[in-house]
């Protein structure tokens, strides 16, 4: 008997590490209007990832710039999105995984776009606070990539430290973000969801002449 207990501990010992392999440990954090956050550690479940999310939001007057980190699993990595209704108006989000113990403990890092020129669709471009009716676009911008579609959006939200309000907008979306789950946001939270339309504009391709 006492030499079948010794067995199943050795057999513990022997399999413990290859138990704890495929746990992770990484920095979580949540700075609303900040690039930095109090980092802690924790333990994730089984195959996840470390996860770095990057957010920056515009609205007139204001810039805010928002950091999250967080354990991943199953959940998109690696990527860049953007949607904007104006030059003063827009939102990016950078999303970074990496594996390994604590690897996520690098800044925040928000890419921009090196494009030297606009090339996707036309899409018109409006935005209107305090109104949820619609916004009545006067002029369009080709968007900045190639796969952008044009988005309506309309609705509540609560920007960085201001009061609910609603918002109206048209302008580019990033195909990604088309597909994005606003409930995720970091910073900027929308209470109201009325619209939010991703569409191929009848004519897609403005011509250069």
């Amino acid at each position: 008997m006492k030499s079948i207990i010794f067995s199943v501990f050795l057999l513990s010992l022997f399999l413990l590490p290859l138990i704890l392999a495929n746990k992770t440990t990484c920095y979580i954090c949540h700075g609303v209007d900040s690039e930095t956050c109090k980092q802690e550690e924790k333990e994730c479940e089984e195959d996840s990832v470390c996860m770095t999310i990057s957010e920056a939001f515009g609205s007139p007057g204001k810039d805010s710039r928002s950091i999250y980190k967080r354990c991943a699993l199953n959940l998109p990595c690696n990527t860049t999105l953007h949607v904007y209704s104006g030059q003063d108006v827009y939102l990016r989000r950078n999303i970074e995984c990496c594996t390994g113990h604590r690897c996520n403990s690098g800044s925040y890092n928000m890419p921009y776009n090196n494009q030297t020129e606009s090339k996707g669709r036309l899409c018109p471009l409006c935005y209107a606070f305090n109104t949820m009716q619609g916004c009545n676009a006067t002029k369009s911008a080709v968007c900045l990539g190639e796969d952008d579609l044009c988005v309506r959006f309309r609705g509540t939200l609560k920007p960085p430290g201001k009061n609910d309000v609603d918002f109206s907008s048209q302008g580019c979306s990033s195909k990604i973000a088309c597909g994005l789950d606003y409930s995720e946001l970091i910073a900027v939270k929308i209470s109201k969801q009325l619209e939010y339309t991703c569409y191929v504009p009848k004519a897609s391709h403005p011509s250069h002449e």
